[in-house]
């Protein structure tokens, strides 16, 4: 009983924390939504707060370079298996 009452307690904990977080959150993206819309009235372009670069920069070597051509040539093969199925087909009922 008294392991049950402790989880519960816990669970109320976890919930009531998680909730005023979310609180928090909603009103900064409210306010986030809220300038970008008087930016776009205004006619200025959206100012980013994040000037970093989106992607790690990405250092090829012959491993990474085989596996990018490998992958391209599957993606190729499969494209243009595709098309020649289809276009066989399409020739069979036409």
């Amino acid at each position: 009983m008294k392991r049950f009452l402790f989880d519960a307690a816990l669970i109320a904990m976890i919930i009531i924390i998680g909730s005023s977080l979310k609180e928090v959150s909603v009103q900064d993206m409210n306010d986030k939504i809220e300038d970008f819309e008087l930016q776009q009235q205004a006619g200025l372009p959206w100012k980013s707060q994040k000037d970093e670069d989106p992607f790690y920069t990405i250092d090829e070597n012959k491993a990474s370079s085989f596996a990018l051509f490998m992958s391209n040539m599957i993606v190729d093969s499969v494209r243009i298996g595709t098309l020649a199925v289809t276009d066989f087909f399409t020739a069979l009922l036409v």
